[in-house]
């Protein structure tokens, strides 16, 4: 019973003299990346930035557009010039696109057709089948 509690004793007093040591100062990492302000400073509220529709990156993976439901979705979209944009017919029944600069093939249900440009511009499209379905490809 003594070697227990001697032996306890001293885990006890390593477990408090490690903690004694000299603290280390966390890294900014482990701050979550604030840094403190300078002492003798005033602080300045920070205002958001919200993107214009300029701002907006654009897209350089291909893109798909789903047609369901008798619509385009997403109905816009805006990517960087020479992005394929690829139109899946998800409707049982048949679809159509047509827009200025492009003019799809009749797409049955399960097939898809797909644009590239390497013209900037804003391209409205819509279902020659149903002129009811609208969209639009934005290329930057």
């Amino acid at each position: 019973m003594k070697k227990i509690i001697s032996l306890s004793a001293i885990i006890l007093v390593t477990l408090i003299m490690s903690g004694c040591g000299k603290a280390t100062k966390p890294n900014i990492a482990e701050q979550g990346g604030l840094v403190p302000a300078p002492e003798n400073t005033t602080a300045t509220p920070v205002q958001p930035v919200v993107p214009s529709e300029a701002d907006v990156i654009p897209q350089t993976q291909p893109v798909t557009i789903s047609i369901q439901n008798f619509a385009f979705s997403p109905s816009s979209v805006t990517v960087a010039k020479g992005t394929r944009v690829t139109w899946i017919n998800n409707d049982s029944v048949p679809h159509q696109i047509k827009g200025d600069s492009f003019d799809s093939p009749s797409l049955a249900q399960g097939e898809s057709w797909y644009y590239v440009s390497n013209q900037a511009g804003t391209f409205n499209y819509y279902c020659s089948i149903h002129p009811s379905m609208k969209g639009s490809v934005t290329i930057r």
